[in-house]
């Protein structure tokens, strides 16, 4: 067997084996169409883990010291104040990007409407390669901004109310504490699962403005080779001088003969010329006189 032939199937076999990696599966359709990929087993997982750490943190409360269960209470209030400050700062970089969005739609469709008025002045190869980067840069512009939405999207978050800080009229402190422990820990799991929701969509607009950003490159770089330079003035006036049949297409048919104009003023005489020579005797200053017929 030919050696180019082993090679080439040598190169099939790893690049089927690189296409079937889930990795590069996800890397390629983030190039695409960036999405964020959980599915219900992700969902379940997290619920199991959740219940797991409430289990555990129970457990460990049940018989511990009023100063630690304070010290517990304190450290998840701190944790709760913490991810609100995440969540803000999710937020404010998810109006952000929104915001950038609609600066990037007004490159883009320049670009559509330059092209679409035959403003570029392309043809064959240059018009399809223009063409299909207006058409994925408008993708990812309508990507990022979708999952921008969605990461401002109202969610709900658990909140603590009046009743929370007020201790119980029946039981002691400790089992308040506990009470109170438990409360807090399911509040800060769940705005936690909402928080990491908004940074996932802030996450796959990211990505799909990180797209944006390398294709308007690309278009950029490859308009120095598909668009042609403009013609200058001076070009195209000597294009006219030298062609003929242009020049006569420009001008047109000739028209009809237009009436005569008015006559105009007669003008001042003129000096009076030389005399003339004598044929005869030509002698200054004598004129010929006419010979006799003879009959």
């Amino acid at each position: 067997m030919d050696t180019s032939v082993i090679l080439i199937i040598v190169a099939g076999l790893l690049l089927f084996r690189v296409l079937t990696k889930k990795a590069f599966r996800e890397e390629l359709g983030d190039f695409i169409v960036p999405f964020a990929y959980s599915g219900k087993n992700d969902v379940d997982e997290e619920k199991r883990r959740r219940d797991q750490e409430l289990k555990v943190v129970e457990e460990r409360i049940k018989h511990a010291e009023p100063e630690a269960l304070e010290h517990v209470v304190a450290g998840l209030v701190g944790l709760l104040n913490a991810d609100e400050g995440r969540r803000g700062n999710v937020d404010s970089r998810l109006s952000t990007m929104v915001g950038l969005a609609s600066i990037a739609g007004t490159v883009v469709i320049g670009l559509i409407v330059s092209q679409a008025a035959g403003t570029l002045k392309l043809a064959g190869v240059g018009r399809w390669v223009v063409g299909a980067a207006a058409l994925y840069l408008v993708l990812q512009l309508c990507v990022a901004i979708v999952w921008a939405l969605i990461g401002q999207a109202r969610r709900g978050y658990y909140s603590d109310t009046v009743k929370d800080f007020l201790p119980r009229l029946e039981g002691s402190k400790e089992t308040w504490l506990r009470e109170r422990i438990v409360t807090l820990l399911r509040t800060l799991q769940h705005n936690v699962t909402v928080t990491n929701i908004k940074v996932t969509a802030m996450a796959v607009a990211h990505r799909a403005a990180m797209n944006f950003v390398g294709a308007l490159f690309f278009l950029a770089a490859a308009s120095t080779f598909l668009v042609p330079p403009a013609s200058s003035d001076t070009a195209l006036l000597q294009s006219l001088e030298s062609n003929a049949k242009l020049r006569e297409l420009l001008r047109g048919p000739p028209g009809s003969q237009g009436p005569a104009g008015p006559a105009g003023s007669q003008g001042p005489q003129g000096a009076p010329g030389p005399r003339g020579i004598d044929a005869v005797n030509p002698s200054p200053g004598k004129v010929p006189r006419p010979r006799p017929e003879r009959l």
